[in-house]
Parts: C-alpha cells; structure tokens; sequence
C-alpha cells in the first residue's frame, strides 16, 4: 500500500528519483532523527509544486520534520555527499540511482579542483568563524586581565586595617572582585555558546559546566566557582557584608583568577 501511494506521488509530479540523505541515508537514524529527502524531477518543479510535494510526502512519512533538496540545483558539496551515501526511496528505473551516482562522482573527479577549491573555502569560512569568535573572547579576557591587575595595585601590601579604614579602597576593592567575576562567569557563557552548549544555570555553574566540557579541570572548577557567591553578596548584599570575610577572599581570588587566566589564554589562543 505505501509502495503504490509512492508511486502515486512520483506519478504526479513527474518524479524520477527519491534519496533519503543524512541521518536517514546511514544505519543510524531513529524515530528522533529528521528526514532529508533528495529528488530528481523530469522536469523543473515551480515553487508551489515543491512546497505540495513536501506536503505529499510529509503525509506519506506521518512526520512534519522533512527537508527537501532538489538534486538540479542542490550545492555541488551536497549533491556529492548524497551521491556517495544516499539510500534509496523511490526510483523510476532499476539502478537509476547507481548510474545517477556514478555518472556524478565521475563528473565530481573530471571538475576535483573546483570541488576541492568550495571544500576549502567553506572550511576556511568555518575556520575564520572560529577565529572571530576566539577574538571577541580574548578581547573580554583582557578586561579581565584589566580588572585583576586594578586589583592587584589596590591590595598591594594592604592590611586588614587599612582595608576597613578606607571606604574608598574598600569599596574599590569590592567592585573590582565584583567585575573579575562578572567578566569570568561571561567568558565561561562565551566558551560554552560557541561550543553549542545549552545556557546558562547560574554563574557558579558555568565553571562546573566549563568543566564538565574539558575547558578547565573539575578541580580547579570546584576551587573558583564559590567566588560566584561572593559575587552576589557583594551586589545584592544577601547578608550584611563582613569585612573580614572580603579581605580575607582577597589572596585567594588573586590565587585562582591568575590560574584562571593563564588556562582561558592558552585555551583560546589568545596572545
């Protein structure tokens, strides 16, 4: 019955050649996996002819997530890929298919430079994407950088007196501690998005999440996260601010934010 409704469908739109390609064209799809559909048509399909064939063959597969490719117009890297791993769903002839694929993987041999030359300036392309988005991240780690050595210079042989003495520097320092972890927590978003990672549970969890995508070690991840709760005492005064507590993070903070800095840097390259 589902072999004679194909039919039909190849029937009315003239349709010599049907190709399940991606997920759908290896042994590894699923009931999860889209369905990407290659065809070959007699003759050119307007617009609207395409958009009812899709609909045909949404109704014919009971599933809405199909994307549909038109091997007389598709990408020369595409038509290649399904040329070399397509399945079959419907074709006209016996081994159209084969033929079809031989014939264009001959073709794709005789016209290499060409295919090689759009590989390369696709790769090329996904490389400088990667590169942009490494530079934007460096360029917030130098404001981190920033922010440390403003904190290194304000608690540069400083005592506990003349932290509480001094509301200027007091209140300098808190802020400084304030942005070191503000700019980390967004660096470590940064890292996860370009990643494709899902985003964001809190700050304290985007080390532990940096961690857990081999970024920086879960060790180091479980030392620097609690800065996130200094964090928030700082800016929401969750409870009254105790100065001891603040001057005494202060070593600590530096301690782990160099580290901190030195393993981003290398990371992502930055110079």
């Amino acid at each position: 019955m589902k072999k004679e409704r194909l039919n039909e469908i190849a029937e009315k739109y003239n349709i010599e050649l049907l190709v399940y390609f991606g997920s759908y064209g290896t042994e590894f799809y699923n009931n999860e996996s889209d369905i990407d559909i290659a065809f070959l048509s007699a003759e050119h399909l307007s617009i609207q002819e395409k958009l009812e064939l899709l609909e045909d063959l949404i109704h014919y597969h009971k599933k809405s997530e199909i994307d549909l490719v038109d091997l007389r117009t598709a990408d020369p890297v595409l038509r290649h890929e399904i040329a070399v791993n397509g399945r079959v769903l419907y074709e006209k002839e016996d081994n159209l298919f084969e033929r079809y694929s031989s014939f264009y993987i001959k073709s794709i041999h005789e016209n290499k430079s060409i295919l090689e030359d759009k590989i390369n300036k696709m790769a090329n392309l996904a490389e400088e994407a990667l590169m942009n988005d490494n530079i934007t991240i460096c360029k917030k780690l130098e404001i981190l950088i920033k922010y440390y050595n403003e904190l290194q210079q304000l608690t540069a042989a400083l005592t506990f007196d003349d932290y509480v003495n001094n509301m200027v520097t007091k209140r300098a320092i808190e802020r400084e501690l304030q942005l070191i972890v503000e700019s980390a927590t967004d660096i470590n978003n940064m890292i996860l998005k370009k990643m494709g990672k899902s985003l964001l549970r809190d700050r304290y969890n985007s080390f532990i999440d940096l961690a857990e995508n081999n970024v920086i070690d879960m060790e180091f991840a479980v030392k620097i996260a609690p800065s996130a709760g200094l964090r928030n005492i700082l800016v929401h005064e969750y409870k009254e601010i105790e100065d001891e507590i603040v001057y005494n993070s202060i070593i600590n903070v530096k301690k782990l934010y160099l580290e901190y800095i030195d393993i981003i840097s290398e990371y992502l390259g930055c110079k």
